[in-house]
């Protein structure tokens, strides 16, 4: 995921994005941690479908929605 600064920013951390500048998020990081995904390094076709069945994540997990763990997108109001 990568985006352009529009103005100045600095993070809550003190880390400072002039305006202008490209920022990437790596999103394999995200999609390969396991505290997300089970056996995430292991390919399965229906994983999202299969968390779409438990109990109250029917609406979630779908290809167009966003979420802090699943990043190809982005996520937020600026999401593409």
């Amino acid at each position: 995921m990568s985006r352009v600064a529009m103005q100045d920013h600095t993070f809550s951390d003190g880390t400072f994005v002039p305006k202008g500048s490209f920022v990437s998020v790596a999103a394999r990081s995200v999609h390969t941690d396991s505290e997300f995904y089970e056996n995430p390094e292991v390919f399965d076709p229906w994983r999202f479908a299969n968390m779409r069945d438990e109990d109250g994540e029917g609406t979630k997990h779908q290809l167009v929605s966003t979420a802090p763990d699943y990043v190809p997108f982005g996520h937020g109001r600026h999401a593409w």
